[in-house]
């Protein structure tokens, strides 16, 4: 079943590397094999040099797929796949040459072979532009000109059928067949056979072989008809010959009279990384070396399979990859003149879908690379007509759709404040390169430029353009005195909140750099549905690697996208228990004792009606907090969170207190999940309660163990529009040396932090940043007063230390309001 022969050509003094010829049977080793052999050959060689001349053990084994896969034949939904195969066999196919193959008369023997080679310069953008611009694999392009070119044929041979009944022969490894199987890293024949029908009617053949709109039209409807044949393929197989209930049926129906594949020749590209370099590549054409060919040695005496046999194959050649094909068939079917008119026009239809390709908007997106959305060829071209080619559509999150529906229907100004974060940075900045690294972002994380819509369906939906520049606004204040300064960003920050966004108009983000001099400040002004506080930690460290490089994101790692979250597991929904309901909103107290803090960083800036106080928390105390946590086996989140509970419990008139905490929402189980950026976040309720001799650290438990809280949990709140007064929010962006923004000196610049301009819509939000190392308490100015919202940070800051004193403290024992001694110096 397999050979190898080692060509020593040191061994007669020929120098240069040896040869290696490897001769497989097609029983052992289909052409996708060679994708796993030849590495895994490189991969021996480099550790047999090392002396450990032993490989990683394979996945799935071939015995153990072919038991599955008699299992997985008679599993009632793989039966009932049945009815489509049949509807696929059933249509007329109209006898290919002057009669159907006769098994008795028609053996190898007597195949005849055409060869065609197509021209360079069409075959390279046959290669690469078309599946490029159409995201769809080279088979799908070489198939869409064969049902072009056969329509041609037929109707110049007066037959007005335009449909193709094509046997194509698939990788056979569909890991959804069997699941938990892996047989992508096994050498084996896997490769299964299946039949397909393009149909390509209603298309301007014409036009299509000269390279005009329809050529495209063409690609994507044969594109979409191959995409929804199930499982790639393998069910046919299974049901033609492993399943007793549907084999007789299949096995009488007639074959198709075109069989049809596509050899890709493994390159140095598809060697792994680690490996490249060692050889073990396929010799060149051009040598006289033995070369991996999927052809075997056919016994001539055996029948032929199809009416047309085509082979299509890609190589490496010197000016780049070529692309040839033969097409074989019986003499007494076909003459070498009618397959050569077929074989001409698949050459023409194939320069048609490449001049197509290189035409400007060319290409696009179709319904299967929409998989979550149910939308129509149509709406996608609407689409596309009003942003440009698109790069995704996605279905809304429930996340986003939270944000999105309160603002009525898509494509209104009159949706919720935007929100807005200003960045100081440290250093002389240079704007043209700032410029050009803010610009990049979309191209890293493609949620950056989307927009909204509405399919045919009512569904709202993500789209994302493939071509997105950032609004950008530079003002230059070096020159300016404080004063000026403080009066120009407030101007310039109010403005860019003002301007709103339109969901149905992407980008649904601006940047702004403001110079001053030695130090500046960066400004995102988003609309809120674009990405959540944690992402924006993310954008600011990206921001910064980008400016590094002079804003060329291919030099930088893929950055996992929001899609990865929307199509993994769950598929975006909230996964949390849901929370008990909140029965009555905890509010605050009418009139709180006050102490006197000073204006806080940036407050002159934020919208109007909104403020912030700080909580006056040393570094020593947060450390002592977080230390607590830690003996308490709870998080410093979870500790912050019952301090604000026991406080507002205190405050109020029993021993209860429901608040919002805004939880990130990502799941840890997706891999990147906290390196993506886009909208996680969102708020659920907290109901704590406890009974007179309760402990802190009883209640603290008591908080960390409930189910669908946390950080990292999601839930429900209520339902009602404010289901509390006040919010809990835990950003992360830490001021600390291993933070976001410790590591940007390689740039030129130091970033010291993240300040969210535009205020919360809760009449009261606790700021946390970073694990309990700043406290900021933002008001609504038309529900609380400056000097009340100043008392109660002073008790908060006074109940935070009670607990990480004394978790054994009765919470009753708690104090909240300062002695008067402390009052009176705040005062």
């Amino acid at each position: 079943m397999v050979q190898f022969v080692w060509f020593d050509r040191s061994a007669v003094g020929a120098g240069g590397t040896g040869r290696l010829l490897v001769v497989l049977h097609p029983f052992v080793a289909d052409a996708a094999s060679w994708h796993v052999l030849l590495p895994d050959l490189a991969e021996a060689w480099a550790r047999a040099r090392c002396g450990v001349p032993v490989l990683p053990r394979a996945g799935t084994s071939v015995r153990a797929w072919a038991h599955a896969l008699e299992n997985e034949a008679r599993r009632p939904d793989r039966a009932a796949e049945a009815t489509a195969w049949r509807e696929v066999l059933a249509a007329p196919d109209t006898v290919l040459g002057s009669r159907r193959p006769d098994p008795a008369l028609d053996l190898t023997a007597t195949v005849r072979t055409v060869g065609v080679r197509v021209p360079a310069a069409v075959g390279e953008t046959v290669l690469t532009t078309v599946p490029a611009a159409f995201r769809c694999p080279v088979e799908d392009v070489l198939l869409t000109a064969l049902a072009l070119a056969l329509a041609h044929w037929r109707r110049g041979r007066g037959d007005a059928q335009t449909s193709a009944l094509i046997r194509l022969e698939g990788r056979g490894r569909s890991r959804r067949a069997v699941p938990g199987a892996d047989p992508t890293r096994t050498v084996g024949r896997f490769a299964a056979s299946f039949p397909v029908r393009l149909e390509v009617g209603g298309i301007d053949l014409d036009e299509a072989l000269a390279g005009g709109p329809s050529a495209g039209r063409a690609l994507k409807t044969v594109k979409e008809q191959l995409r929804a044949v199930p499982d790639e393929g393998i069910g046919y197989g299974l049901l033609r010959h492993l399943n007793p209930g549907t084999a007789a049926e299949l096995a009488a129906r007639p074959e198709p009279q075109i069989g049809f594949g596509y050899l890709r020749r493994f390159g140095a590209d598809d060697m792994p990384v680690g490996l490249r370099g060692l050889g073990w590549l396929p010799a060149s054409d051009d040598e006289p070396t033995p070369t991996p060919t999927p052809t075997p040695t056919r016994d001539g005496r055996l029948p032929v399979r199809s009416a047309l046999e085509i082979g299509a194959r890609a190589t490496e050649g010197g000016d780049g990859p070529e692309l040839a094909a033969s097409f074989g068939f019986p003499a007494g079917v076909l003459s070498e003149a009618e397959v050569s008119e077929l074989a001409g026009l698949w050459v023409t239809a194939l320069t048609g879908l490449a001049r197509h390709a290189r035409r400007p908007g060319a290409g696009g997106l179709t319904p299967s690379d929409a998989p979550l959305v149910r939308v129509a060829q149509s709406e996608i071209e609407e689409w596309e007509a009003r942003h440009g080619r698109l790069a995704e559509v996605w279905p809304v999150s429930p996340a986003q759709s939270a944000v999105l529906r309160p603002a009525g229907p898509v494509g209104s100004r009159s949706g919720p404040r935007p929100v807005q974060f200003v960045i100081p940075v440290e250093g002389r900045v240079d704007p043209v390169r700032m410029r050009a690294a803010g610009r990049a972002l979309p191209a890293r994380h493609r949620q950056l430029g989307a927009g909204f819509g509405t399919a045919a369906t009512g569904e709202p939906v993500r789209l994302v353009p493939e071509d997105v520049r950032l609004p950008w606004r530079y003002l230059d204040l070096a020159g300016a005195d404080e004063a000026v300064r403080e009066t120009e960003t407030g101007r310039l920050l109010a403005a860019e909140r003002a301007a709103g966004f339109d969901p149905l108009a992407p980008p649904l983000l601006r940047l702004a750099l403001i110079g001053l001099g030695e130090r500046a400040r960066l400004v995102f002004t988003a609309h809120p549905v674009l990405f959540d506080d944690r992402s924006a930690a993310v954008l600011t460290r990206d921001l910064v690697r980008l400016y590094h490089v002079g804003g060329d994101a291919s030099l930088l790692a893929p950055a996992p996208g929001y899609g990865d979250y929307q199509a993994g597991p769950g598929r975006g929904e909230a996964t949390g228990v849901p929370l008990p309901a909140v029965p009555l909103p905890a509010a605050l107290p009418a009139e709180t004792e006050a102490g006197t803090w000073g204006e806080t960083w940036g407050e002159t800036w934020g919208e109007t009606g909104t403020g912030r106080v700080e909580v006056e928390v040393t570094a020593g105390e947060a450390r002592a907090l977080s230390r607590r946590a830690a003996e308490l086996r709870i998080t410093p989140e979870t500790l912050i969170e019952g301090a604000w509970a026991i406080l507002l419990a205190r405050l109020g008139a029993g021993r209860e207190a429901a608040f919002g905490v805004r939880v990130h929402g990502r799941p840890d189980a997706l891999p990147g999940a906290h390196e993506m950026v886009g909208l996680f976040a969102r708020t659920v309720p907290v109901r704590v309660s406890y009974t007179p001799g309760d402990t802190v650290g009883r209640l603290l438990r008591a908080l960390d163990g409930r189910a669908g809280h946390g950080p990292g949990a999601t839930g429900r709140h209520t339902g009602r529009t404010t289901p509390f007064d006040s919010l809990v929010v835990h950003e992360p962006w830490p001021d600390a040396p291993d933070g976001p923004f410790g590591a940007t000196a390689s740039a030129g610049i130091t970033l010291t932090g993240i300040r969210p301009v535009a205020g919360s819509p809760y009449p009261l939000t606790l700021r946390v940043a970073g694990p309990g190392t700043r406290f900021t308490l933002e008001f609504r100015s038309d529900r609380h007063e400056r000097s009340a919202v100043e008392g109660l940070a002073a008790s908060f800051a006074r109940v935070l230390r009670q607990v990480g004193a004394d978790p054994a403290m009765p919470v009753d024992a708690v104090g909240v309001y300062a002695p008067p001694r402390e009052r009176a110096a705040a005062v």
